[in-house]
């Protein structure tokens, strides 16, 4: 029964349900990735190996840049707007390929072009989780002025493990994508696997761009603001120094 209202509070479940279609885009852009790299970008394997250091920048631009819009905005609607960013970066460079207006195959600023687009989508990926984190913290407060108890133990566990699983289910749906673009089994440069990773592109885009503009509109229900957080700690604070009087007092 605890448990229960522990986690029927509402925007616990909306931060729930947000991870679960945001976490199984996440699996989906990273289990394709060596696809587009290989096929679509036509990346040599060295090259792509430049991309961890992009992501090292990506991650370190995020801590930064999280707290500034977190301030200026708010966590939930900094969150909503990094989710937009972050997927507008991401695919612009696949969009432009797809209409012919990309650079070609092969160009010498072809990878720094890259490189620079997925170090923005990750910036803002990774701020965007940066603050979910710490949005669900704010919900073990409001729990506990509802309850009178803290639950942050099993607020974090259900929430890691439901982006555990779904980012599993996000690899899924890459095999299942993979087959529906009818890509070769043992796939080699030429007009079939040309085909095939176009046919893969049209069929991703729609989908990332649905799953993350689901857990976007999702995060409407989130209705913890920093003022209301602010009030659930003075709440919390004011009980817990009334524990601490001595009788009669």
């Amino acid at each position: 029964r605890q448990v229960g209202e522990s986690l029927a509070n509402r925007s616990f479940v909306t931060l729930l349900f947000a991870s679960l279609f945001s976490a199984a885009g996440t699996g989906l852009v990273f289990s394709l990735g060596i696809y587009f790299n290989t096929y679509f970008w036509e990346l040599t394997a060295g090259t792509t190996a430049w991309f961890s250091l992009v992501a090292l920048a990506g991650v370190a631009t995020s801590v930064v840049l999280a707290p500034i819009m977190s301030r200026t905005l708010g966590k939930r609607n900094a969150t909503m707007i990094f989710f937009i960013l972050g997927v507008v970066v991401g695919t612009v460079p696949m969009v432009l390929k797809l209409t012919g207006h990309f650079l070609p195959a092969g160009s010498p600023l072809l990878f720094p072009v890259l490189a620079f687009f997925q170090y923005a989508s990750l910036a803002l990926a990774v701020g965007a989780a940066i603050l979910a984190s710490s949005m669900m913290a704010d919900v073990v407060e409001d729990s506990q002025v509802r309850t009178g108890r803290r639950s942050e133990g099993l607020f974090f566990a259900a929430n890691g493990f439901v982006s555990k699983a779904v980012t599993g289910l996000g690899l899924f749906l890459s095999g299942l994508l993979v087959s529906f673009a009818q890509f070769p089994k043992s796939p080699v440069a030429g007009p079939e696997t040309t085909a095939a990773v176009v046919r893969l592109a049209l069929i991703y885009l729609p989908t990332i761009v649905g799953l993350y503009g689901v857990s976007c509109l999702i995060l409407f229900g989130y209705r913890i603001t920093k003022a209301s957080h602010e009030e659930n700690v003075r709440t919390l604070a004011e009980a817990a120094a009334r524990e601490t009087l001595p009788p009669g007092v």
